[in-house]
């Protein structure tokens, strides 16, 4: 028994590399996993990653490790087509994922970097793991990468994979109206006031508008997550109400996901 307890307390302080702060903690409600065929959140099955846990140094650098090895940013993207890592580049190659595990506090706009680099090896998606403060089990928060035309413009031609036929998301949004969002007017208290934001988008949804969120360096990961699954909350819930108005109306014609959609980019300030 002492033999397997330890084994577990291993496991478990192996997966956080001892770090008293591994995760973003957010509630995390039943509804909110179970609702939707693309959930706000879900629950994490931990054999399903090519795990990566993003730490900051004393200077405020990140690193990054992979199974208890230190990686340089370019090495980590490489990974899910490594022979090193064979196994998880079988598992990987036609649709790499990376789960990120992070600190809380760090700079959301330092992630971008990591981001920016995925996107350029073909990394479609990265996994955010989160922790719930309801019920203290783990779960993942999606985040889907698209390739914009300022990030090719910075990369030097002898490197890139070519833009051609590559779909620019902002090429779709020209013909909508551009909305500003800045992260820093919902905190209140070092904390995201996550009913401000839910309310907000109740109001500013809808099929003729995009979001362009304004991210300063002081929005820390935790800042992120709070402001977008609140984001995230309120649409499906708008979602909700419209497809209870079709019901009652026997009109099925107008798509929720169409009146409502997720049209939103990113800028770091």
């Amino acid at each position: 028994m002492c033999s397997f307890l330890k084994k577990s307390n291993y496991n478990r302080l192996n997966e956080v590399y001892n770090n008293s702060d591994p995760y973003v903690n957010v509630p995390v409600t039943s509804y909110q996993i179970q609702s939707y065929d693309d959930p706000i959140i879900s629950p994490y099955n931990g054999y399903l990653k090519l795990f990566v846990k993003v730490l900051s140094d004393s200077s405020n650098n990140l690193k990054y490790r992979l199974y208890d090895n230190e990686l340089t940013i370019h090495d980590l993207v490489e990974t899910p087509y490594s022979e090193e890592y064979n196994y998880y580049g079988r598992k990987y190659r036609n649709n790499p994922i990376l789960t990120i595990h992070a600190d809380r506090m760090l700079s959301y706009a330092k992630l971008k970097e990591l981001e920016s680099k995925a996107i350029i090896r073909g990394i479609s998606k990265l996994n955010y793991v989160v922790h719930s403060t309801i019920n203290d089990q783990p779960y993942v928060y999606t985040k889907y990468i698209y390739p914009t035309k300022a990030l090719y413009a910075n990369i030097e031609k002898s490197k890139p994979p070519s833009p051609l036929g590559i779909f620019f998301f902002e090429d779709y949004l020209k013909s909508k109206k551009e909305q500003i969002v800045n992260l820093e007017t919902f905190i209140l208290n070092e904390k995201v006031d996550e009913q401000k934001v839910y309310t907000y988008f109740q109001e500013s949804v809808s099929d003729s508008v995009f979001f362009k969120f304004k991210i300063s360096k002081e929005i820390t990961l935790q800042h992120y997550l709070d402001f977008m699954i609140s984001y995230k909350q309120s649409v499906y819930d708008l979602r909700d109400e419209q497809k209870r108005m079709n019901h009652a109306l026997n009109e099925y014609i107008l798509k929720v996901e169409d009146k409502y959609p997720f049209l939103f980019i990113e800028e770091v300030e």
